[in-house]
């Protein structure tokens, strides 16, 4: 792991620094950005300040759009409301940040900006390491009003309750087949 101590200072514009866009043969505008990078943190400890260099990246397909956040944290949040809160509103899609952790938990406002249809968090498959994604955070996303119009399927780690094969056959077996998924 790298010891990260001074951002590469440049300003994102507020539309995002492009990599890509184009119109699709049926006429749909997409576009690849990065909206957030190298956030400052005012965090004594190195590994927050080097989660705060992920790159935040805005994927927009016609009106739906995806926000992956990699590593972010509570600062990256706040930056991302502060400075880029047009782009990311009402999203169809959201990457909870750093696999759902506690050092990425959002404000209300954030949460009420973005509003994401679905999340996603992304955990190594039995990867009990550090219990992630809290429970707590889960529960957090899912105040989302357009969240809660819909059915879901949860999973998170609880320090109380060992779920790993068992739990994950469960998954497999009433979740997943039920759905029609084999």
């Amino acid at each position: 792991m790298f010891d990260y101590d001074t951002p590469v200072e440049f300003d994102i514009p507020e539309t995002g620094y492009e990599i890509a866009s184009g119109t699709t043969e049926d006429g749909t505008d997409w576009s690849l950005k990065i909206i957030a990078g190298n956030v400052k943190s005012a965090s004594g400890s190195s590994a927050v300040r080097n989660n705060c260099v992920s790159l935040v990246t805005l994927a927009q397909f016609g009106a739906d759009k995806l926000l992956l956040t990699g590593d972010a944290t509570t600062e990256t949040l706040a930056f991302l409301q502060k400075k880029q809160a047009a782009q990311i509103k009402n999203l169809v899609y959201f990457q909870v940040p750093h696999h759902g952790s506690a050092g990425s938990e959002p404000s209300m406002a954030f949460l009420k900006n973005v509003n994401p249809e679905s999340i996603i968090i992304s955990v190594g498959l039995l990867n009990d390491s550090y219990n992630l994604p809290r429970a707590s955070i889960v529960e957090t996303w899912l105040a989302c009003s357009r969240l809660q119009k819909k059915k879901w399927v949860i999973d998170y780690w609880t320090r109380e309750e060992d779920k790993k094969w068992s739990y994950l056959n469960r998954v497999v077996e009433d979740v997943w087949k039920a759905e029609g998924y084999e």
